[in-house]
Parts: structure tokens; sequence; C-alpha cells
């Protein structure tokens, strides 16, 4: 779990720099263009972009306290002992106890699934507590799967919706910014053939060369790369983890189990690549 939130934390870091860099870049060719926090329609700029700082941290937080709840339950399945059950428990679970309150202070397009959100992160909350607090492991295991299944599976979805609409939105900005600088060296070329005074000096020229070679090679990551695959995995290994909870003693279950943990491994590790390295190049 810890490699998907991983990732799906860094793709969501990466959105408001992402629009601000394709903003900025507009603005150092275009000199006619103005600055603005919002449009003619009163629409956030890429400034602020679709989410707030507060939306972005809601959904880290989110995304954690689902790989605390997987971690959690790995921990339980391997414990002999109570006593480590319960271990940091209240700073752990702490920490998560304001996220339905982060998500119900939201506003605006980012605020639309937020039921959704306040609803099952206070279930899963309950979850994982439960999880540190029973006092046999294979109740606080069982219950907690069983209680935080449901949850899971629903605040993922509704991640998975939200991954879709930002990487269409951001592969249509990215494919915007090309044809932009596109344009901007192409009207360069033409006023240095026309052996006019007004073309860029050849700093800026690499400049722009530069910038187009990585906006194409961004979009075309964005377009094989969507992390909503990544939360498709894990919805799947959601799934697997309630169906071990269902029989664990069951014939070759923990084999199962192990199996599709490589599974889910194998399918998001080319994303990790992917995020990582992209977070290095930033």
């Amino acid at each position: 779990m810890s490699k998907s939130n991983a990732v799906l934390n860094e793709f969501y870091s990466q959105q408001n720099d992402l629009a601000r860099k394709s903003y900025f870049t507009q603005l150092k060719y275009d000199k006619d263009m103005p600055l603005q926090l919002k449009d003619d329609k009163k629409r956030p700029t890429p400034l602020y972009f679709r989410y707030s700082p507060e939306g972005i941290k809601a959904r880290h937080d989110a995304i954690s306290l689902i790989s605390v709840y997987g971690n959690r339950l790995l921990v339980l399945a391997g414990t002999d002992s109570p006593q480590r059950i319960s271990d940091s428990a209240g700073s752990i679970v702490s920490r998560y106890q304001g996220l339905p309150a982060a998500f119900g202070g939201l506003s605006g397009d980012e605020a639309a699934a937020k039921k959704v959100y306040i609803e099952n992160t206070q279930k899963l909350v309950s979850a994982v507590t439960k999880m540190y607090y029973e006092k046999q492991q294979s109740d606080a295991l069982l219950s907690a799967i069983n209680e935080g299944h449901s949850a899971v599976d629903a605040i993922l979805k509704t991640l998975q919706a939200d991954i879709l609409s930002l990487s269409a939105t951001h592969q249509a900005r990215t494919n915007s910014q090309l044809s932009n600088l596109v344009y901007i060296y192409n009207e360069d070329v033409d006023a240095r053939k026309a052996k006019s005074s007004q073309t860029f000096s050849e700093s800026q020229r690499l400049d722009l060369l530069n910038q187009a070679q990585n906006t194409a090679a961004l979009y075309e990551g964005t377009v094989i790369n969507q992390p909503d695959d990544v939360v498709a995995a894990m919805i799947q290994a959601n799934d697997d983890l309630y169906a071990f909870a269902q029989n664990p003693k069951g014939e070759n279950s923990l084999i199962a189990l192990n199996a599709a943990i490589e599974s889910f491994n194998a399918k998001i590790q080319p994303f990790v690549d992917y995020y990582l390295a992209s977070k290095g190049d930033n």
C-alpha cells in the first residue's frame, strides 16, 4: 500500500504545479496576457487550479488512512501478541479523526463528492480504531476488515473518478501547452525568415525547444501512466483481503493472499517508477 500511496500523493501534488508551469509559459511569451487569480468568468486561473491546498491535503490524508488500514491488517494477520496491536494507537488514530471535518470544509467543484468522503472516512477511522483497541487479534482483524472494506471501496472509487477527471483536464492542458509552444516557436521562425527585428534571442529559442521537448514527453507520460489504474489495483487488493478475511484458515488461503499482494505490487510498479522519476525531474 505504501507504493500506491506514494504514486497517488505525487499525482495530486503535481496537479497545481503542472498547471502553473503551463500558465507561466504562456505569460512568459505573451506580453499582452495579464496575470490573474480569476479569469473573466470568475473561474480560478491555474495559479489556483481545481483543488485548494486544503482539498489536496484532505485527499492525501484519505490515501494515507487507507495505507494505515492496509498495513495494520497485515500486522494483525501476523501478530500473536494483543499488546503489539495497541502500541502507538492514540498518536496514529488521532491524526485522522479530523479528516471527515476537513472534507466537510471544502467548497466549489472540489466538494462535489464530499458527502461520500465524509461518511466513509468516518467509517474507516472507526475501523482503524477498532484494529488498535480490540483485545483479541482474530476479532479485531475480522471486524476491521468487515467494517473497513465497504468504506475503502467507496473512498477508492470516488478517488478513481476524481483522478479520471483530473487526468483528462491535465492531458488537455498539456496538449494545449504543446500547441502554444509550437505556435510561438514557428512565429519566431517566420519572423526570422522575414528578417524582422522582433525575434527571440538564441537562449530564448533554446528555452522554447527544451520546453516543447519536455511538454511532449509529459503528454505521452500522462496518456500512458494514468494513475486510476493504480486505484483499480487497490480496489482489487481490498477485495482480495476481504475474501481472505472470510476464511483466513482455509486451504491455500494465505498462499492466495500472498499471490494477490505480489500481483498488486507488480501492477503498480511501473507507475511508481514513472511518478517518482517525474518527481525528481520537477
